[in-house]
């Protein structure tokens, strides 16, 4: 329902998936965090990572499951709109604490003014 456009704007379903991108951020901040420094992930594991839960979030907001599941479910989003919104939810949350992922910042920053000049 928080992501049915057929019940909600756009910009509603927006802000429910931008709600849900940042509490995985925070959440991958923390573990992120509780490596030691031996098992620190590196930068291209956690771009990708951020680019898989992306990716993924956008097949389940549009599959066909939940259409035949719900009825009148629509999500009509783009998936450049939910990649912007998940990047620049990601940016937000490890862009405020102290990460030592400074590669994975920039590289969000580069994604989000890429997306940000193609919508």
């Amino acid at each position: 329902m928080f992501f049915d456009t057929e019940h909600n704007s756009v910009d509603t379903v927006l802000g429910s998936l931008r709600g849900a991108f940042s509490e995985t951020a925070l959440k991958m901040w923390a573990y992120l965090r509780s490596l030691s420094a031996s098992t620190r992930l590196s930068v291209n594991v956690v771009i990708g990572t951020i680019k898989k839960v992306v990716d993924i979030a956008f097949l389940i907001l549009t599959s066909k499951w939940r259409k035949m599941r719900f009825e009148k479910y629509a999500c009509e989003i783009r998936k450049a709109q939910v990649m912007a919104t998940g990047y620049s939810a990601f940016l937000e949350v490890l862009g405020r604490r102290q990460t030592g992922y400074g590669e994975v910042i920039a590289w969000l920053k580069e994604e989000t003014a890429r997306l940000a000049t193609t919508k």
